[in-house]
């Protein structure tokens, strides 16, 4: 028995995201803690990979710096292909930017990977904010 298989990554400064293209998956540099390499900080920082076969839940929650204009989207990108979870938002005015969060539970097999990767269209480049309170993270529940 290996114990809880969990990892929560995130970023320790604000990312630029470009206006428009076909989205941007997010590096996470940083970790609160991983339990069974499931993130690696130095290759693949957009990863988080299951290491065994199981149900896990899945959860992001970032924020985007405010602008009126456009919307927001985010989802849960699966081996570099599939959304396995999404949410999309209208922005918000100044002074309060948008929060994106979103939440799966969903089967990986070993060596399946899960991406964060984010939209936006407001015209110009925004930071987005991973740091704590946000974050990217998985825990298996059961196999």
């Amino acid at each position: 028995n290996k114990g809880t298989i969990a990892a929560r990554g995130y970023n320790s400064v604000p990312l630029s995201i470009p206006n428009g293209g076909s989205g941007t998956a997010l590096t996470f540099d940083s970790e609160v803690f991983d339990t069974d390499a499931l993130h690696n900080t130095s290759s693949n920082q957009n990863r988080l990979t299951a290491t065994i076969t199981g149900y896990y839940l899945i959860s992001f929650q970032g924020d985007y710096d405010a602008s009126a204009v456009g919307y927001r989207q985010a989802w849960i990108r699966l081996n570099g292909a599939s959304s396995i979870g999404n949410m999309t938002l209208n922005a918000s005015a100044a002074p309060i930017g948008t929060a994106i969060y979103a939440s799966v539970l969903y089967k990986l097999n070993a060596g399946d990977y899960v991406e964060w990767v984010v939209f936006q269209n407001s015209g110009g480049a925004l930071n987005f904010i991973t740091s704590p309170p946000g974050s990217f993270s998985i825990i298996l529940l059961g196999k």
